[in-house]
């Protein structure tokens, strides 16, 4: 889904006279929809403000939690020695770790860990460390074009809208806005109680050296 996609859906609740419709999703198409939208008195200023919304939207996800989990091998080569443990590389979208594994000749172990300074610290010594984590979610900008494709789970950009909802409407009618958050909760929910999806990179790693 596309940045234009989620401000319009926004736009269309909160002000459901306005209606904007997408035939398509073509950047041609999202453009000249919001076009005439972002010089109205009446919405620019809404629209403007729908990128602080987005990257708040953004920001509550990753305090949830949910956002998406990866995995990365880092060689032992690649790994800083510190006392008697060893500081294992991360991502640079690394949020948190869920999980660190310690493969050692054809074993494979989970390991216990703490972050430190954007590392992750183990007294657990291997050949190989896969760390899997959830993702830092990218912000977007003033100057992000509408174009611009949002790359996450498709629960999670169902759910900003009516994070934008709430969070810029609630003065115009707090009752939607309640409503919106509501409906954000439970999007929010259905999302914690699903099982954590597999990395299935990361898993092919282990049981391929049993």
């Amino acid at each position: 889904m596309k940045l234009g996609e989620i401000k319009i859906q926004a736009l269309n609740m909160m002000y459901p006279d306005v209606l904007v419709r997408l035939d398509d999703t073509s950047d041609e198409e999202i453009n000249n929809s919001l076009y005439e939208l972002k010089t109205s008195p009446n919405y620019e200023g809404i629209l403007e403000s729908m990128v602080g919304a987005v990257n708040r939207a953004l920001a509550f996800f990753e305090a949830k939690e949910i956002t998406p989990i990866k995995c990365v091998d880092v060689a032992r080569s690649l790994c800083a020695k510190t006392g008697s443990g060893i500081l294992v590389k991360t991502e640079n979208d690394f949020l948190c770790a869920t999980r660190l594994l310690c493969h050692r000749g054809d074993k494979t172990y989970d390991c216990a860990y703490e972050t430190r300074n954007g590392y992750l610290y183990t007294e657990e010594k291997g050949d190989v460390y896969t760390v899997v984590y959830r993702t830092r979610l990218q912000r977007i900008t003033r100057v992000t074009p509408d174009s611009c494709e949002m790359e996450l789970d498709t629960a999670l950009l169902e759910a900003i809208p009516y994070y934008i909802l709430w969070d810029l409407f609630s003065r115009e009618s707090k009752e939607r806005a309640m409503q919106a958050k509501e409906q954000l909760d439970d999007i929010v929910a259905a999302i914690e109680n699903r099982a954590a999806p597999a990395c299935h990179g990361c898993f092919q790693t282990i049981y391929s050296m049993e």
